[in-house]
């Protein structure tokens, strides 16, 4: 994964659940946040294995968006009731912070001109959405707003770190469903073989499906040719030795891709697909 160039967005905070203006840059498995104004020591890096969830890395995702743009004094009417915004408080006389808010009413009054510029004098009644404030109503004048940006389309640092991130947890939620299902010490041993041949399969993340109920004496690249034929997709094949006790063999499919693992779970669990031998297990 190539880097991209720093972004300048607005990242809601962890800390204080505040948003701050951020550069971000994605580099491999790592997004390096910057605080804009604030020491370097402040930066904080997050790893595309820490999340657990797909929930969790959506509420992540949900932490950045575009720079949100302050209400100019002549902008005064694009502040309606019920409007999401950005807006600003200070907590001890100088320590700023941005929350959002909903703009419950507007108090209008006639607009000034004493300095030869426009001046709003509108107070606004806003409804704080979260932070130390949220659900309580407070007066705020024009220059505490900012109006929200939509998102057009995905950041690329926050897009490239959330598809690696998404890597990570589809391989964690396979590795979860084979202990769950399959926690025999028979189907361990046949993990750790795979294991064992990580260099071939060039140490990278791999997803894995684990089969069973194989033809004893059925060859892995009969599998790997299978699954390209009916989906296109390149995968690696395993067939583990079994016992003269067992009627059958227990197999796995790797995958390098968590886009190739959801392609072919939706192939295996197609009702109108049943896979048989031409020996008819």
């Amino acid at each position: 994964m190539s880097a991209a160039a720093e972004s300048e967005l607005e990242f809601r905070a962890e800390g204080d659940d505040a948003w701050y203006s951020v550069l971000v840059a994605a580099q491999g498995e790592r997004l390096t946040v910057k605080y804009v104004g604030f020491s370097d020591n402040l930066d904080e890096v997050f790893e595309a294995s820490r999340f657990e969830s797909f929930e969790e890395l959506k509420e992540f995702e949900g932490r950045f968006r575009p720079v949100s743009v302050q209400l100019q004094d002549e902008e005064c009417s694009k502040a309606v009731e019920g409007l999401p915004v950005c807006a600003s408080h200070s907590f001890n006389g100088f320590d700023l912070r941005f929350y959002d808010a909903v703009i419950e009413h507007v108090i209008t009054e006639r607009h000034s001109r004493a300095k030869g510029e426009e001046e709003c004098l509108c107070t606004f009644i806003l409804v704080w959405q979260h932070g130390p404030g949220a659900g309580i109503m407070m007066e705020k004048k024009i220059e505490n707003i900012c109006l929200v940006q939509s998102k057009e389309k995905p950041d690329r640092n926050v897009a490239l770190f959330l598809e690696r991130a998404k890597e990570k947890i589809g391989k964690k939620c396979a590795k979860r469903s084979v202990s769950q299902i399959h926690p025999s010490e028979g189907w361990a041993e046949d993990i750790n073989e795979i294991d064992r041949q990580d260099a071939d399969l060039g140490g990278a993340d791999n997803y894995l499906i684990l089969i069973e109920n194989l033809e004893k004496d059925l060859s892995p690249s009969t599998i790997t040719e299978f699954i390209h034929q009916q989906t296109s997709i390149v995968s690696q094949s395993y067939v583990f030795a079994s016992s003269s006790k067992e009627s059958y063999a227990r197999g796995a499919i790797v995958l390098s891709t968590h886009k190739d693992l959801q392609v072919l779970c939706k192939f295996f669990n197609n009702p109108g697909h049943i896979i048989i031998s031409s020996r008819g297990r």
